[in-house]
């Protein structure tokens, strides 16, 4: 049986669900991106985090924000694999947009 400090870094492994109604629709935002890009990003992100967490906690490893906290890098972490996810939703919507003709040469 868990102890209460053990259920307690289980469930900090399980993190809470992206709330789309708490996004601003009014924003504006460059290059053709949607809030349903924001979303999609931030959810792959929190799916990445709870699947490496998960399998850490599995092993008895600390998760992956403990590695992170004393040089501030899980912040960078973060926005560099969110923006990461956005750039490649808009580099499909752009490229999605492009008329592109090739001619062969």
């Amino acid at each position: 049986m868990l102890n209460i400090t053990e259920d307690k870094e289980l469930l900090a492994c399980t993190p809470a669900p992206v709330n789309p109604n708490l996004f601003n629709p009014h924003c504006t935002l460059p290059y053709g991106l949607t809030l349903e890009h924001i979303r999609q990003a931030l959810e792959e992100f929190i799916d990445f985090l709870g699947f490496i967490n998960q399998q850490l906690h599995a092993k008895g490893i600390p998760r992956l924000e403990s590695f992170f906290r004393t040089f501030s890098g899980f912040s960078v972490t973060s926005r560099r694999t969110i923006t990461a996810s956005v750039n490649r939703s808009g580099t499909e919507k752009m490229r999605a947009n492009w008329v592109y003709e090739d001619s062969g040469e």
